[in-house]
């Protein structure tokens, strides 16, 4: 609330600053729980509870696990009181940080990281093409989960002041709706040199990154 006139209003948070607010509580809750229990249940749940696209539920192996968690009518129930919750001011880069997060923790950083990069090889086919700003927080997000899994993070740390600046790179410069056409003739294809040049350009965005900087040691 803020005070306006002596009175107080109700002003809701948005973007950015409501996933700030929704991983802090998430840490917070997760803190209480085990320590082998509380980095994963973390990430599930905010692989879950910030995602308004059934993301995780649509993975196969997955969906039995998030039914378990929350039911269709709970689910219905907690989207409408969502709001917008953002990374860098994108709803789907949200949904794609918070889900590559929780797939590092029970795949690994490799194998989640070449999973996702090829569903967006895949878009690049697709009308609206691919799009460099998802693949930079599929990556972002899957070096997060790692980091909290290794407890390079710890759950009162993010808590206490979790931000997405400090673990997401900026993505407004990077490229949007690039077609396969475009891809091949720029960067080949996946396994090419200069592909995997701009992939690391783009993990070297987030480790220069205020989250990362701090636990360099590690």
């Amino acid at each position: 609330t803020v005070k306006i006139e002596g009175s107080k209003i109700a002003v809701r948070r948005e973007g950015d600053a409501l996933t700030n607010y929704y991983v802090r509580e998430a840490a917070r809750v997760a803190k209480g729980l085990s320590e082998e229990e509380a980095p994963q249940a973390f990430l599930l749940g905010t692989a879950i509870g910030l995602d308004d696209s059934n993301a995780l539920a649509s993975i196969p192996s997955l969906t039995k696990l998030v039914s378990a968690i929350e039911q269709p009518s709970e689910r219905a129930i907690r989207v409408a009181m969502l709001g917008k919750p953002t990374v860098r001011n994108r709803l789907d880069a949200s949904v794609h940080f918070f889900a590559a997060a929780f797939l590092a923790s029970v795949s690994g950083v490799d194998v989640t990281e070449s999973g996702l990069l090829d569903l967006s090889l895949q878009q690049a086919r697709q009308p609206g093409g691919m799009s460099f700003k998802v693949i930079a927080a599929d990556r972002a997000g899957s070096r997060f989960g790692r980091s909290v899994m290794e407890r390079r993070f710890s759950l009162p740390q993010l808590a206490a002041g979790f931000d997405v600046a400090a673990f997401v790179p900026d993505l407004d410069s990077l490229p949007d709706g690039v077609t396969a056409k475009d891809f091949a003739n720029q960067y080949g294809d996946k396994g090419d040199p200069r592909f995997e040049k701009k992939l690391r350009e783009l993990d070297d965005r987030t480790l220069l990154l205020p989250g990362y900087r701090q636990t360099a040691s590690g």
